[in-house]
This record gives structure tokens, C-alpha cells and sequence, in this order.
């Protein structure tokens, strides 16, 4: 699966992560990006201030912030029975894994899609989850974002690309999904049959959750994206022509990270509301670059 590559995109996020200096300018960008954010799917999301007079290259000083790890919320929701896991779940009911998930998700399609600009470590405990300070049930609470060591930036070529791509996934068309994905770099348009029938059945499946009309809760518990996936996997690496585009990596890290965790927590989102609202936003970005991009020729 060309793990040279792999490794290489690896070994420079690594050397990302030890620069703090770094770390701090991406940290005040996505706080700016989050501060200006209306919260129209779960919970609040918000960064911390960086301290900068007392940030160096080698030491990095940002806000107190409250919470808990999301990470540490899944064990409780998997663990259930025990007594310290149901303490942590009293204040983290359904629609609290909910708002949390859908915040998640939400923040990593901003991120592909509107931002172009990517925290690419999926790493569930530099997110803490607030809880509300009154039991209201309009107050879907803060999830503050950690470690903006490893973030990426994409072109406006490849978001289009791969937004035409799911985009194909969602509407059930193979064909597009194939000519889009040629488009990425993920094929060559010289593979099997074989080969293009498990990309296709791949993508459709990560697709899945978009799929859902508005207004409709898709269950990541049930759907086992992950599991319906690794099949494919196999037949993909041994036939594959090219190595995947660079971006990939980080963002498929991401993407699946993400995936998992909602599924982690028994999140039941509105997915299908939430990809129509990036449908919106892409639409207008595709209108304004069709004349320096031409997705999937």
C-alpha cells in the first residue's frame, strides 16, 4: 500500500508536532475559525488562547480550559456498568453523545470542505467535552479543541475533486464515483474491474451516512462502516496502480478516527441536514472556481 509513502507523511506530521511555535500559529487560526462559527450542529466548539508572550519553539502555553476527554467518555459509554463510568455518564445522557458526535463530524467536514485546513490527529483526548452549566436541553455544551501540532492545508483542486467524489458516493452513481476518483489521483483509469468494484463499494460505504434524508437520525452503532469497509481492503492494496494522493493519509486518519468515535459513543445524528448544509457551501466555492477547475474531466 506504498507504506514508503505512508511512512514519509508520517515522519512529517511527527516533526510538526515538536514545533510549538508551530502549533501556536495554527492554533489562533482555528480559533478564529471556530469563534465566528455558529453552532448549528451539537455542541459549541471552541480553542483556548494561546499565551503567546509565554510561548516559545520548545514550550507552549494556551488557556485553562474544563472538561473531559471524549475518549474517556466512550470507555464510560462502552463500559456502562461501571461505578465510576456511571458517575461520568450522569451529565453525558444520549443527546449530550449526540451534540458531541454531531460537532465532531461537523468540525471535520468544515475543516475538508470550508476551511481547507485540517487538524489531522485524531487523537480523542486532546477534546473535551463541557457539559452545560444548567440542565437546559437547549444548551448543548462546549467541546474544546487541544494539539494543533499536525494540521494540513488543501488545494481547492483536490477539495473539489474529492467533494465531486462523495458527492457521486451519495447519489448512488458508480460511474462519477469512478471519474472523480480518477480526478483525486486514487486510480489511473487503467484498473480491473475487480479493482474498481471494491473503490466503488468502498466509497459508497463511507458515503453512507450523507445518504440519509434530513430529518433523519442515522445510528453509527448499526452501521458498522468500518466493518464493511476492511473487506475491500485486501483486493485494494494488492491491485492498486498508484499511491494515493498525499493528502489522503491524514485525511482518511481523520475521516475514520471520526467515523469510529461517533460509533463509539451510539451517536444518532441528523447527517443527511448536516451534508446538505455542506452542499450549500461547496456549490458556491465550485461557481466561483469552475473557470480554474474542472472536477472529474
Amino acid at each position: 500500500m506504498y507504506v514508503d509513502k505512508l511512512l514519509k507523511s508520517t515522519r512529517e506530521e511527527l516533526l510538526l508536532e515538536t514545533d510549538y511555535t508551530n502549533e501556536a500559529k495554527n492554533q489562533n487560526t482555528f480559533k478564529n475559525l471556530t469563534d465566528t462559527l455558529p453552532h448549528n450542529f451539537g455542541s459549541r466548539l471552541r480553542v483556548p488562547e494561546v499565551i503567546s508572550h509565554l510561548s516559545t519553539k520548545r514550550v507552549f502555553v494556551s488557556r485553562l480550559i474544563r472538561g473531559v476527554p471524549v475518549d474517556k467518555l466512550a470507555s464510560a459509554v462502552e463500559e456502562g456498568t461501571d461505578a465510576a463510568a456511571a458517575a461520568l455518564l450522569t451529565s453525558f445522557d444520549q443527546t449530550a453523545r449526540n451534540n458531541v458526535s454531531a460537532s465532531l463530524l461537523h468540525l471535520c467536514l468544515l475543516e475538508l470542505f470550508s476551511w481547507k485546513r485540517m487538524q489531522t490527529d485524531p487523537n480523542w483526548s486532546n477534546f473535551f467535552y463541557e457539559p452545560p452549566s444548567t440542565h437546559s436541553n437547549k444548551d448543548p455544551g462546549t467541546l474544546h479543541l487541544l494539539d494543533f501540532g499536525a494540521c494540513r492545508t488543501f488545494s481547492d483542486e483536490f477539495t473539489v475533486n474529492y467533494f465531486s467524489t462523495i458527492q457521486a458516493a451519495v447519489h448512488g452513481d458508480m460511474e462519477g464515483v469512478l471519474r472523480h476518483s480518477r480526478a483525486v489521483g486514487f486510480l489511473t483509469g487503467e484498473e480491473s474491474p475487480s479493482m474498481n468494484n471494491a473503490h466503488c463499494a468502498a466509497v459508497m460505504t463511507l458515503a453512507d451516512p450523507f445518504r440519509s434524508p434530513p430529518g433523519t437520525l442515522f445510528d453509527f452503532a448499526k452501521a458498522d462502516i468500518t466493518k464493511r469497509v476492511t473487506p475491500h481492503i485486501p483486493l485494494m492494496v494488492r491491485q492498486r496502480l498508484r499511491p494515493p494522493p498525499e493528502e489522503v493519509y491524514s485525511l482518511h486518519r481523520k475521516l475514520a478516527g471520526t467515523f469510529l468515535i461517533c460509533a463509539r459513543l451510539g451517536a444518532k445524528i441528523d447527517t443527511g441536514a448536516m451534508w446538505r448544509d455542506i452542499e450549500r457551501a461547496m456549490t458556491t466555492t465550485m461557481d466561483a472556481t469552475q473557470q480554474n477547475i474542472r472536477p472529474g474531466q
